[in-house]
């Protein structure tokens, strides 16, 4: 006559396979998986989450590193809650079209920018960054001193960076520095100085027009001639 096992299970089991530490079913809280000899894994299973090293507070949770061989893929949001994050891939590429920095800013006091490492007579560092001192924008290249949440201006190597680019729109404040080419437009206030260069537009003063003339000729043209209208030439 057969035995019936129904709503039976088996007590004990082979010593090399694995089972629930108190040879209890899988239920919805996470217990230590071990062998039959009493040897315990790293290994934490409940029917709904699975932990390496640790009670899993989530589906999948593991206390220490952990590498993916392959692609992973993250339908949701990625916290990192490091203080570095390392990418090292070739390229890098941002579906948005505006990168927020300085997210946890909660005052004026930290320089926000992006900056880049090169070797040229040792390691240096080059960038552009708003200065949270005077609310400026700046370029910079030859640093010795990583930046950290300010730029140090005063470091070694420290030198303002040049741009290349064309300028639309009013410029507001005193240039300061050599102007090179044609300046065609209004020129209103301020002190105009220099040695050479082209103007051609209206220069308004509502002051003393000066030409020092001690070492060069200053000459007036007709516009649409080109005509010498009038010269002064240094020692007249």
């Amino acid at each position: 006559m057969a035995t019936s096992y129904t709503g039976l299970r088996v007590q004990d089991t082979y010593n090399a396979i694995i089972k629930i530490g108190d040879n209890s079913n899988l239920t919805g809280t996470a217990k230590l998986l071990s062998d039959g000899l009493g040897n315990d894994s790293p290994l934490y299973l409940s029917s709904t989450r699975l932990g390496i090293g640790i009670t899993p507070a989530y589906q999948f949770h593991t206390s220490g590193n952990a590498k993916i061989g392959g692609n992973l893929i993250v339908s949701g949001n990625l916290t990192v809650n490091g203080t570095l994050t390392y990418l090292n891939v070739q390229d890098l590429a941002v579906e948005d079209p505006i990168i927020k920095l300085a997210k946890d800013n909660t005052a004026n006091t930290l320089d926000i920018g992006l900056f880049g490492k090169y070797v040229a007579t040792g390691t240096k560092y080059k960038g552009f960054f708003n200065d949270a001192s005077d609310d400026k924008f700046k370029l910079f290249i030859g640093t010795t001193v990583e930046p950290t949440t300010t730029v140090d201006i005063t470091a070694s190597g420290y030198t303002v960076g040049t741009l290349v680019a064309n300028l639309e729109g009013n410029v507001t404040g005193n240039v300061t520095g050599n102007v090179t080419g044609n300046l065609t437009g209004n020129v209103t206030g301020g002190t105009i100085s220099g040695t050479t260069g082209t103007f051609t537009g209206n220069l308004t003063t509502n002051g003393t027009f000066t030409v020092n003339t001690n070492d060069t000729t200053f000459e007036i043209l007709d516009a649409g001639t080109n005509a010498l209208q009038m010269r002064v030439v240094a020692g007249d």
